[in-house]
């Protein structure tokens, strides 16, 4: 029996075309590359729906604050402070203040007005009055926080971006414990990434500064 016909045997020399399997045509098989997680998908679109409600309820939460504090709507006028305390219990506890609020006009007087800010006793304020009743103070303090505020909730919007982005057919799938390259990604979702990724550092800048200003003006 010759060499070639000869089958291997246990503790015989294994050759490289023995290792490697052929198909039927004699060529070596193609691997596909590695399929994500099943539920991985389901996780980014899960994600991306929360992050971005919390996103829009931020945004058009400070955008009406910020209507109210640059007196853009709302009925203008004073609030004396009469005295401040703490409301509230547990995780809800907060200061507020009370006094009397009189529009500019003279047509509406609130003896029962409520500040949720702190203010010594006597301090006039400059406010707004919306339709409910809720009083906001105008000036540099209410709009810088308005204006963090709603730069966090664009950092929540570019997140949940981010997220929906990797829903995409057209991302490449990577499987548990791999590192995605760069150059794997497709062009468009490339840049895409990257608009998101700026736009959220540009947002966490202004929240950082918004902040620190309203924090300096008293908010």
């Amino acid at each position: 029996m010759s060499d070639r016909n000869r089958r291997p045997h246990d503790g015989a020399p294994v050759t490289a075309s023995a290792r490697v399997p052929r198909s039927r045509s004699g060529s070596a098989p193609s691997y596909a590359p590695p399929a994500p997680r099943p539920n991985s998908r389901r996780k980014n679109i899960a994600g991306g729906l929360v992050f971005g409600v919390i996103g829009l309820l931020l945004v058009g939460g400070c955008a009406l604050m910020l209507a109210y504090s640059t007196g853009l709507t709302g009925t203008p006028g004073q609030l004396r402070v009469d005295a401040c305390a703490q409301v509230g219990s547990g995780r809800g506890q907060h200061l507020d203040c009370f006094g009397t609020f009189r529009s500019d006009d003279g047509r509406v007087v609130d003896q029962d007005a409520v500040l949720a800010h702190h203010y010594s006793p006597g301090t006039e304020v400059r406010v707004e009055r919306s339709g409910g009743g809720t009083y906001y103070p105008v000036g540099p303090a209410g709009t810088a926080g308005a204006l963090a505020g709603a730069g966090f909730g664009v950092m929540f919007l570019a997140l949940a971006g981010g997220l929906f982005v990797q829903t995409s057919r057209r991302y490449p799938p990577v499987a548990p414990g791999q590192r995605l390259r760069t150059a794997d990604v497709p062009r468009p979702l490339s840049v895409l990434l990257r608009a998101l990724a700026r736009t959220m550092l540009a947002a966490l800048v202004l929240f950082v500064l918004f902040f620190v200003i309203a924090l300096a003006n008293g908010i």
